[in-house]
């Protein structure tokens, strides 16, 4: 083949066709040696094989940066309680905060469905302001209740607390009256109970069912079959399943479950009655 360009060729040919020598064009040879020169600049200033570089830059001191700057645009308002509870505006502002994130477990008026019933005087984890607010902020893992209090902020916890706390108590801090009075009638007719004297009779069985509704089928199910706390239904008992390891399960709970203790909450009579209808589910 004729080499009409007067190029030198590399002094090789395959089927008649020669490769020619020709020079790489300027402009590519100018951006790889820019591009040489830039890497090592690179490596002086930013992290590298051999240390943090001239800025010292990473993406965790990026972040530390991100992170202080947001704390001082975005600052986190420090919130006393007792400034919230019994006021009828902060109230309101918290009913519907709870209607937005709280109802769909509590139900709309926080009577309960898979969490419990707010508008009574049982607390499983303390009815002070102060620890309703602890609660809300921290959520309560073992039971699938999340943690609030970085989605919310400590203002709207402390709106929701003032609304929870209400539902139970007067605008002056006190027990409402229905409430006061069913607690001063529980503790008077609270009594001592002995379970094998009540185990099979319909009517204990009934009255066992009212309080495990109330109380315990948003962990166990309204069949009791099962939903954060294990199935009662079965044979299968994981601290045991005669009536005395039953009413002394319910009575001191399971702190390593997550189960609360349910004695001081609940009552003697309550707690055999419960029992009762409990090991009625698995003898039939």
């Amino acid at each position: 083949m004729e080499n009409k360009h007067e190029v030198p060729t590399m002094g090789h040919s395959f089927d008649g066709i020669e490769e020619y020598d020709n020079p790489l064009p300027r402009w590519w040879l100018y951006m790889l040696y820019a591009s040489i020169v830039f890497s090592i600049v690179y490596w002086f200033l930013y992290p590298s094989w051999f240390g943090e570089g001239y800025f010292k830059w990473t993406a965790a001191n990026a972040y530390k940066e991100e992170v202080e700057l947001a704390k001082t645009q975005y600052p986190v308002k420090v919130v006393n309680i007792s400034d919230y509870v019994n006021k009828n505006e902060n109230i309101e502002a918290g009913r519907q905060l709870f209607t937005q994130n709280c109802a769909s477990c509590h139900g709309p008026e926080a009577k309960g469905l898979i969490g419990p019933n707010l508008t009574d005087n049982i607390w499983l984890y303390g009815g002070k302001p102060e620890e309703i607010v602890t609660t809300i902020t921290n959520g309560v893992k073992k039971t699938g209740m999340p943690t609030w209090g970085p989605v919310l902020g400590n203002e709207k916890v402390a709106l929701v607390a003032s609304y929870v706390y209400s539902l139970s108590h007067d605008l002056n801090g006190n027990l409402k009256p229905e409430l006061a009075e069913a607690a001063k009638t529980a503790a008077a007719s609270d009594k001592v109970i002995k379970i094998a004297d009540i185990i099979g009779k319909p009517e204990n069985i009934a009255k066992g069912k009212e309080v495990f509704t109330q109380n315990c089928a948003s962990c166990h199910g309204p069949e009791a079959k099962g939903l954060v706390g294990p199935n009662l239904t079965d044979n299968v008992w994981i601290h045991g399943g005669n009536p005395d390891n039953i009413q002394n399960t319910i009575t001191k709970g399971v702190a390593a479950k997550g189960m609360p203790t349910w004695g001081p909450i609940l009552g003697n009579e309550k707690i055999a009655n419960v029992a009762t209808y409990i090991y009625s589910l698995s003898h039939k």
